[in-house]
């Protein structure tokens, strides 16, 4: 998401993405679901 947002012009650092989606999905904008990817869960937002 961060290589995506930098092809439009913005700058955004981890530190500030995933509070910014906590934050979302606190609001109910986003959810979130767990996936098993090679035997790894993953969050996908």
């Amino acid at each position: 998401m961060t290589v995506e947002l930098a092809r439009h012009g913005y700058r955004i650092f981890a530190g500030t993405l995933y509070p910014t989606l906590q934050r979302m999905q606190d609001e109910g904008l986003l959810t979130s679901r767990h996936d098993v990817v090679n035997g790894k869960t993953r969050r996908q937002r």
